[in-house]
């Protein structure tokens, strides 16, 4: 006979068993497993958001070739679709892709604009492959090319473009201020502080330059701010129209003017852009970025120097010592191109939501210049306009010290 204790084990053994088959079959039938959306379900956007970048573009392309379509629309699908190539590792395609939408939709400012956005935000290198241009990484490598400014010039040719379309559009309403804008910092593409003396160029808009050799790593160390054949820095007046500009320069001046016209509350935004510009070419700071500390005064070329840093406290507000292509030199601004002028007037503006930004700037420069007390001055009206500065503030009004890494001396 079987052992009675044993035949109970067995029992409750069984039992167990069967139910925790039963649980998981019923768990099973009342969570089936999740599948993808098939190819052509639900929108492209939720299939791009879904990880099916594939189908996701299929769908942009299809839309965004089509007549008809919003140019609102098509021209973030156009973007999005560019972002579903370059994840699929097909950047080679963005080029007669992005073409072939502006072909379709050439009538359309607002498209126009957002191609001219996608060419700056593609990746702007790539290899010759039997003689043409493949954008993108390549496996082998091979002949290496950039198009950064390449892509910057076709960039500006949809600007231009779209230009005419802008003007005759009644509907334009803000967006205008948004496309000025975005059509200023085009022609600052790569024309920096270090790369300014670019801006004395005309870029010639009728043709595609060719592609560069090699990486693109940037224009280098800062040369100082262009100077004329005087020595007198080069400024940039704005042309009555873009046609009229005679320099980059000039057509970026036009440019931030055109925000005015189209939204007369950002002109302050344009004129802050503009001080920023002028500041990081005239600015006291620029004796700093040659491999010296700012306080160290003088330049690696004495015989250059007309002034230096023990000098800056005797600054009056239409002067500056900056680092030009010649040397560090004292000079006069005109009030036009003095971004201590324009950010004062900025900040004398209550209502401009610029204010702020002007305050800090001027509060900055002014400690820049070891002009403490009209530092402090314009922090504290920075502190009574938005409660920003304090700590600034404390810094040159009251007992502060710091501790400095330094070498254990004997």
């Amino acid at each position: 006979m079987k052992n009675p204790a044993i035949a109970r084990v067995a029992l409750i053994v069984a039992l167990a068993a069967a139910a925790v088959f039963t649980a998981f079959a019923c768990h099973a039938e009342a969570a089936p497993p999740v599948r993808r959306p098939a190819p052509g379900a639900g929108g492209a956007e939720q299939l791009m958001q879904q990880g099916n970048f594939k189908d996701a573009y299929d769908q942009f392309r299809k839309q965004t070739l089509a007549q008809g379509t919003d140019p609102r629309t098509a021209g973030r699908q156009l973007q999005l679709a560019t972002q579903c190539l370059q994840n699929l590792g097909r950047v080679d395609e963005v080029d007669e892709y992005c073409e072939a939408v502006i072909k379709v939709h050439a009538g359309q400012w607002r498209l126009l604009w957002a191609a001219a956005d996608n060419y700056l935000g593609m990746q702007h290198y790539g290899f010759m492959v039997a003689g043409k241009f493949e954008r993108g990484q390549k496996r082998g490598g091979g002949h290496a090319v950039n198009v950064n400014e390449r892509d910057r010039v076709r960039a500006l040719q949809l600007m231009v473009q779209a230009l005419p379309l802008l003007r005759k559009d009644a509907a334009a309403e803000r967006d205008a201020a948004d496309f000025y804008f975005s059509l200023g910092r085009m022609l600052l593409g790569n024309r920096g502080y270090a790369e300014a003396w670019r801006l004395q160029y005309l870029s010639d808009l009728g043709t595609l330059p060719d592609v560069d050799e090699g990486w693109y790593f940037g224009g280098g160390a800062p040369q100082g701010a262009p100077v004329d054949e005087a020595g007198k820095p080069i400024l940039y007046r704005a042309p009555r129209t873009f046609e009229a500009a005679k320099s980059d320069g000039e057509r970026w001046r036009w440019a931030l003017v055109q925000v005015g016209e189209f939204a007369p509350d950002r002109v302050d935004e344009a004129q802050m852009e503009f001080a920023n510009f002028l500041r990081a070419q005239f600015g006291v700071e620029t004796m700093a970025w040659y491999g010296r500390f700012f306080g160290a005064g003088g330049s690696d070329e004495p015989d250059k120097d007309e002034s230096g840093t023990y000098a800056l406290h005797t600054l009056t507000d239409d002067e500056t010592i900056a680092r030009l292509a010649t040397g560090i030199k004292r000079f006069k601004l005109p009030d036009e191109f003095n971004f201590i002028k324009i950010c004062q007037q900025v900040a004398d503006n209550a209502k401009s939501p610029q204010g702020q930004q002007a305050l800090s700037t001027l509060a900055d420069s002014f400690t820049n210049r070891r002009q403490y007390p009209r530092a402090a001055d314009y922090w504290r009206q920075s502190i009574a306009r938005s409660h920003i500065g304090n700590e600034q503030l404390q810094q040159i009004i009251s007992n502060w010290a710091r501790f400095e890494p330094a070498t254990t001396q004997p």
